[in-house]
């Protein structure tokens, strides 16, 4: 499951046994905090930005899970307002 709050998120399938995160953050405080936070708790990744009081803040991220065969789990992906993009491996991806 991966679980992404206020950022668009593309999830993709990728020649991998682990899974990689790619964030691009960008912040400014005007009297306010920023920030990105993440968690990887019971097969569950959360990501978001932490970003609180006067702030502009940017963020968005590229999940890369390892290509499933037939027997490999479904990921689920879900945003709370963000947009979440899932696509298989490019040729680039598989070198």
């Amino acid at each position: 499951m991966v679980d992404v709050e206020d950022s668009p998120v593309e999830v993709v399938a990728a020649d991998r046994a682990d899974v990689r995160v790619t964030r691009w953050f960008d912040g400014i405080a005007y009297g306010g905090s920023t920030g990105a936070r993440w968690s990887m708790e019971g097969g569950r990744l959360s990501l978001g930005p932490a970003c609180s009081g006067p702030v502009s803040c940017g963020i968005r991220h590229r999940v890369e899970v390892p290509r499933g065969g037939e027997d490999a789990p479904a990921i689920t992906a879900r945003t709370a307002n963000g947009h979440v993009t899932v696509r298989p491996a490019s040729r680039r991806d598989r070198s």
